[in-house]
């Protein structure tokens, strides 16, 4: 039985939840780092198709270490089209990418093909808007546009999570200056406390002084 190649929103679908369990199922300050990271490796990837550094996961380095560590990122790189290989006599994680040039060039002809196709279709025979992205999300999805959806929904999941770190740290500075205040007024009281026990301390003694005069 022929398999058949995924289209662009199940993959889409795929990501959406996978990314999704990265933030979900981790502290946060761990998910934040996974997602700068793989942030950092899908944009590496997407500015340089054709060098093969940024396609090749060293296994040994402690940053691909920490990544792999999760579970969902694993799944992740899987969707993308990772695989481990040995390369250069080193164990890799692999992404074999078509060259942008080729699919560009494919892309261009698909493109000049379909507008020729609705000029012969005239007005009334052309896909509507509604059928233009049904059709463009059922299609099967391409080795680049996988890390190009990926990316965008690492990105997302980015901006959620330095958002959510930047008003907990608001948060917590809100705590900390309150609780910096309840202190001060702690300390204001017993300094208070002081004063007015002293000043009894020295009344009594000034009583006890007239006393003995007297």
């Amino acid at each position: 039985m022929v398999q058949q190649p995924e289209t662009f929103a199940a993959y889409e679908h795929k990501v959406a939840t996978t990314v999704s369990a990265i933030r979900s199922e981790h502290p946060h300050h761990l998910a934040l780092e996974l997602l700068r990271l793989l942030s950092t490796m899908l944009h590496n990837i997407l500015a340089n198709p054709r060098d093969p550094k940024f396609r090749s996961l060293k296994v040994r380095n402690r940053l691909v270490q920490k990544i792999m560590a999760a579970p969902e990122a694993v799944d992740l790189f899987v969707l993308m089209g990772f695989y481990q290989r040995v390369r250069e006599f080193e164990e890799v994680w692999w992404l074999e990418l078509k060259e942008p040039t080729v699919a560009k060039e494919e892309e261009a002809e698909e493109t000049a093909e379909g507008g020729n196709e609705e000029g012969r279709k005239g007005s009334g025979g052309g896909l509507t808007t509604l059928e233009k992205v049904r059709e463009s999300l059922l299609r099967p999805i391409t080795p680049m546009e996988k890390v190009e959806v990926a990316s965008r929904f690492v990105d997302e999941a980015l901006v959620k999570a330095e958002e959510k770190a930047a008003h907990t740290h608001e948060g917590t500075k809100a705590v900390i200056e309150a609780e910096r205040a309840r202190k001060g007024e702690i300390l204001k009281q017993i300094e208070a406390d002081r004063i007015e026990r002293r000043a009894r301390r020295e009344m009594k003694e000034i009583l006890a002084h007239g006393r003995s005069v007297g």
